[in-house]
Protein backbone atom coordinates (compact mmCIF):
# COMPACT_ATOMS: atom_id res chain seq x y z
CA UNK A 1 0.00 0.00 0.00
CA UNK A 2 1.31 3.46 -1.14
CA UNK A 3 0.37 7.26 -0.33
CA UNK A 4 1.62 10.21 -0.99
CA UNK A 5 4.55 11.68 1.13
CA UNK A 6 4.10 14.32 3.63
CA UNK A 7 4.74 17.90 2.76
CA UNK A 8 4.71 19.33 6.47
CA UNK A 9 8.34 20.76 7.18
CA UNK A 10 7.98 19.22 10.65
CA UNK A 11 7.00 15.73 9.24
CA UNK A 12 7.60 13.11 12.05
CA UNK A 13 6.02 9.96 11.33
CA UNK A 14 3.14 8.39 10.25
CA UNK A 15 0.00 6.26 11.35
CA UNK A 16 -1.63 3.24 9.74
CA UNK A 17 -4.81 2.04 10.89
CA UNK A 18 -6.55 -1.02 9.87
CA UNK A 19 -10.50 -2.01 9.85
CA UNK A 20 -12.87 -4.44 8.14
CA UNK A 21 -15.67 -1.21 7.65
CA UNK A 22 -14.55 1.72 6.26
CA UNK A 23 -15.50 3.93 9.35
CA UNK A 24 -12.09 5.45 10.83
CA UNK A 25 -13.64 5.22 14.51
CA UNK A 26 -13.82 1.27 14.14
CA UNK A 27 -10.22 1.40 12.80
CA UNK A 28 -7.21 -0.47 14.64
CA UNK A 29 -3.83 0.24 15.27
CA UNK A 30 -1.66 -1.33 12.64
CA UNK A 31 2.04 0.31 12.91
CA UNK A 32 3.88 3.60 12.07
CA UNK A 33 6.23 4.34 9.48
CA UNK A 34 8.47 7.24 8.07
CA UNK A 35 7.93 5.61 4.65
CA UNK A 36 4.81 6.55 2.52
CA UNK A 37 4.57 2.80 2.22
CA UNK A 38 4.00 -0.43 4.03
CA UNK A 39 3.20 -3.82 3.07
CA UNK A 40 -0.17 -5.37 4.41
CA UNK A 41 -0.52 -8.33 2.57
CA UNK A 42 -0.70 -10.50 5.83
CA UNK A 43 -2.80 -7.80 7.18
CA UNK A 44 -7.08 -9.30 8.31
CA UNK A 45 -8.39 -5.54 7.28
CA UNK A 46 -10.23 -4.20 3.92
CA UNK A 47 -9.48 -0.82 4.39
CA UNK A 48 -6.70 1.46 5.65
CA UNK A 49 -6.23 4.98 7.32
CA UNK A 50 -3.38 6.84 7.56
CA UNK A 51 -2.25 9.88 9.63
CA UNK A 52 0.60 12.41 9.72
CA UNK A 53 2.05 13.77 12.70
CA UNK A 54 4.49 16.12 12.87
CA UNK A 55 6.94 17.08 15.54
CA UNK A 56 4.43 19.77 17.45
CA UNK A 57 2.49 16.27 18.09
CA UNK A 58 -0.44 17.26 15.69
CA UNK A 59 -2.48 14.54 13.88
CA UNK A 60 -3.76 15.45 10.26
CA UNK A 61 -6.86 14.00 9.41
CA UNK A 62 -7.25 10.61 8.35
CA UNK A 63 -7.04 9.50 4.62
CA UNK A 64 -8.57 6.30 3.86
CA UNK A 65 -6.86 3.61 1.53
CA UNK A 66 -8.32 0.91 0.25
CA UNK A 67 -5.36 -1.13 -0.85
CA UNK A 68 -3.35 -4.40 0.40
CA UNK A 69 8.57 -1.89 4.42
CA UNK A 70 8.24 0.49 6.34
CA UNK A 71 9.98 4.17 8.58
CA UNK A 72 13.12 5.86 7.55
CA UNK A 73 15.81 3.68 6.69
CA UNK A 74 13.70 0.60 8.14
CA UNK A 75 13.00 1.81 11.24
CA UNK A 76 9.32 2.58 12.60
CA UNK A 77 8.76 5.70 14.68
CA UNK A 78 8.93 3.46 17.99
CA UNK A 79 11.73 0.91 17.69
CA UNK A 80 12.94 -0.76 14.88
CA UNK A 81 13.06 -4.31 15.87
CA UNK A 82 10.25 -5.72 19.15
CA UNK A 83 9.33 -9.23 18.56
CA UNK A 84 8.60 -12.21 21.17
CA UNK A 85 10.17 -15.57 21.05
CA UNK A 86 8.58 -18.43 21.01
CA UNK A 87 5.43 -17.39 20.36
CA UNK A 88 3.26 -18.85 21.04
CA UNK A 89 4.97 -19.77 24.53
CA UNK A 90 4.90 -21.82 27.34
CA UNK A 91 5.66 -20.96 30.09
CA UNK A 92 8.30 -17.61 29.10
CA UNK A 93 9.18 -15.43 26.25
CA UNK A 94 11.21 -13.06 25.09
CA UNK A 95 10.72 -9.96 24.26
CA UNK A 96 13.31 -8.46 21.94
CA UNK A 97 13.27 -4.70 20.70
CA UNK A 98 16.02 -1.94 19.61
CA UNK A 99 15.06 1.90 19.93
CA UNK A 100 15.73 4.81 17.42
CA UNK A 101 16.58 6.98 20.20
CA UNK A 102 18.00 7.17 24.09
CA UNK A 103 15.10 7.56 26.43
CA UNK A 104 12.69 6.19 28.78
CA UNK A 105 11.43 2.65 27.53
CA UNK A 106 8.41 1.13 29.69
CA UNK A 107 7.22 -2.47 28.05
CA UNK A 108 4.22 -3.73 29.62
CA UNK A 109 2.05 -7.17 28.96
CA UNK A 110 -1.81 -6.43 28.55
CA UNK A 111 -4.38 -8.93 28.13
CA UNK A 112 -7.11 -9.34 25.17
CA UNK A 113 -9.18 -6.66 27.44
CA UNK A 114 -6.86 -4.16 28.01
CA UNK A 115 -6.22 -5.06 31.50
CA UNK A 116 -2.28 -4.25 32.44
CA UNK A 117 -1.04 -7.99 33.23
CA UNK A 118 2.34 -7.08 34.14
CA UNK A 119 5.09 -4.14 33.43
CA UNK A 120 8.77 -6.13 32.49
CA UNK A 121 10.97 -2.87 31.97
CA UNK A 122 10.45 1.01 32.69
CA UNK A 123 13.37 3.21 32.62
CA UNK A 124 15.76 4.61 30.77
CA UNK A 125 18.11 2.89 27.49
CA UNK A 126 20.13 4.07 24.98
CA UNK A 127 19.59 2.12 21.06
CA UNK A 128 21.21 -0.76 21.41
CA UNK A 129 19.46 -4.31 21.19
CA UNK A 130 18.15 -4.74 24.58
CA UNK A 131 15.26 -8.16 25.39
CA UNK A 132 13.30 -8.54 28.54
CA UNK A 133 11.88 -12.13 30.07
CA UNK A 134 7.55 -12.59 30.77
CA UNK A 135 7.61 -15.55 32.51
CA UNK A 136 3.77 -15.56 31.92
CA UNK A 137 2.98 -14.05 35.66
CA UNK A 138 1.23 -11.70 36.32
CA UNK A 139 2.30 -8.75 38.79
CA UNK A 140 1.71 -10.20 42.36
CA UNK A 141 3.39 -13.98 40.86
CA UNK A 142 -0.52 -14.94 40.09
CA UNK A 143 -0.08 -17.40 36.91
CA UNK A 144 -1.17 -16.00 33.92
CA UNK A 145 -3.99 -17.99 32.15
CA UNK A 146 -3.72 -19.67 28.30
CA UNK A 147 -4.99 -16.53 25.78
CA UNK A 148 -3.98 -14.01 23.81
CA UNK A 149 -1.59 -11.11 25.33
CA UNK A 150 -0.26 -7.85 23.92
CA UNK A 151 3.58 -6.66 24.81
CA UNK A 152 3.43 -2.79 24.23
CA UNK A 153 6.40 -0.53 24.12
CA UNK A 154 6.50 2.86 25.34
CA UNK A 155 9.41 5.27 24.27
CA UNK A 156 9.55 9.31 23.95
CA UNK A 157 5.49 9.36 23.47
CA UNK A 158 5.10 6.44 20.83
CA UNK A 159 3.98 3.02 21.20
CA UNK A 160 3.75 -0.37 19.48
CA UNK A 161 2.17 -3.73 20.50
CA UNK A 162 2.55 -7.22 19.84
CA UNK A 163 -0.19 -9.83 20.04
CA UNK A 164 1.43 -12.76 21.95
CA UNK A 165 0.00 -16.40 22.37
CA UNK A 166 0.39 -17.50 25.90
CA UNK A 167 -0.43 -21.63 25.45
CA UNK A 168 -0.73 -23.83 28.59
Amino acid sequence: MTWKESAAKDFDYFTVYGSNTDSFGAATLVDYCIAPAMDVTSSPYVFYFVTATTSRETKACPRGQHSHGCGRNGRSATCSRFSNFPNPFNPRTTVSYTVPSRGRVTISIYDARGALVATLFGRLKGTQGLSVDWDGRAAGASVAASGVYFARIEQNGATRSKKMVLLK
